[in-house]
């Protein structure tokens, strides 16, 4: 977890603008008996500040959050001192007003017509045929498949910040019907739409990586499908660009993942781990990667948990046979404050070819 600063302080009114910047600035280099808690975090290249106006007890406040770790270019650095320079103007009753006014939907799209649910387990383009829509208890041949629609809100998990954005109700997304135009939904025909999983991949731009984000509380997200509200959205076709391109793009950046959420150690939290070593003390992974450049450098990150009372322990990760990292796992006091220790890599390697072979071995003394 990135520590932060907290400053809470009075206001007179909650209706404001506030805006905020650090001056000032004085940082040093974050100690490397320190760095590897920060292993795997998600750093910006600039320190962070942000804030809320908040109410307690009928007096409003203005609640500051100064995240006080940044890292650019693999370097990372923390704040030592600087200067809040605070600026509040309190806006008057009619921009009050203004602001006031409900933005939210009369009614929920739900509220009228057949909806039929959809899970899914993974993004990625999806293709809805007629023998798919018959098992979903839609009639196809009664069906105009221009009044197709497909409803979603995206994937992964719901924002915690009660300031962040959100739709206040479904929303319809472009999808594309094939053989539509004749109005009648035929057995060749059929739909496609893109849809976002439950867990979702973001780019970290401070580490160059992408990076995931689990579902700890669903498996799967969920679409929606009407067919009675007349025509749906669908995706336009774009006229294809002309001119010198700017930049010629051979290769792409590709992720695979290995996670199961099997264990979780104190029965508490969201951080589970998969993959028990206690009979078998090897694990083997194989990661497929067709077309890999070679040239470049593949990245590999591992996150490993272990619960060692006396003696010491330690894994060995291997890539291809090649010994890479050597984690040790530290000593936990049997009426310690931590049921176990973890110990992380992330580290980039050489990869000789489209197979991968990850190697995971654990070892007590």
């Amino acid at each position: 977890m990135v520590p932060a600063y907290v400053i809470s302080q009075p206001i007179f009114d909650a209706n404001v603008e506030v805006k905020i910047s650090l001056e000032d600035v004085i940082t040093e280099s974050v100690p490397t008996n320190q760095f590897l808690h920060l292993q795997g975090q998600k750093l910006n290249k600039e320190f962070q500040v942000q804030h809320a106006v908040m109410v307690s007890r009928g007096t409003p406040f203005l609640r500051i959050l100064v995240t006080p770790i940044r890292k650019d270019n693999k370097i990372s650095e923390r704040l030592i001192s600087a200067r809040l320079n605070l600026e509040i103007n309190y806006k008057s009753e009619s921009e009050n007003n203004l602001k006031s006014v409900s933005s939210f939907a009369n009614e929920s799209v739900l509220a009228s017509g057949n909806w039929y649910k959809l899970r899914i387990a993974a993004s990625g383009v999806y293709r809805l045929g007629a023998a798919d829509l018959q098992a979903m208890g839609i009639a196809t041949g009664s069906l105009d498949p221009r009044n197709i629609r497909v409803y979603g809100n995206g994937g992964g998990l719901l924002p915690e910040d009660n300031q962040a954005f959100r739709h206040d109700d479904l929303v319809e997304n472009p999808i594309v019907v094939v053989g539509e135009e004749d109005g009648v939904f035929n057995d060749n025909d059929y739909v496609l739409f893109y849809a976002q999983g439950p867990m979702l991949w973001e780019y970290n731009e401070s580490t160059s990586l992408f990076e995931h984000q689990n579902n700890a509380y669903d498996d799967f997200s969920h679409v929606f499908i009407n067919v009675d509200r007349g025509p749906g959205k669908r995706i336009q076709t774009q006229s294809q660009a002309t001119g010198t391109p700017a930049q010629i793009i051979t290769d792409f950046p590709d992720y695979l993942l290995h996670e199961e959420d099997l264990y979780n150690l104190t029965n508490t939290g969201r951080t589970w781990y998969g993959d028990l070593f206690d009979v078998s003390l090897t694990k083997n992974f194989d990661f497929n990667f067709p077309g890999i450049v070679t040239s470049k450098p593949a990245h590999l990150a591992v996150e490993l948990a272990g619960r060692v009372l006396q003696g010491s322990a330690s894994f060995q990760l291997y890539i291809d046979g090649n010994l890479e990292r050597n984690l040790s796992i530290a000593p936990t006091s049997a009426t310690g404050y931590d049921y176990a220790r973890q110990n992380q890599a992330s580290f980039d390697f050489d990869a000789a070819d489209d197979q991968l072979k990850y190697n995971s071995n654990s070892t007590a003394a």
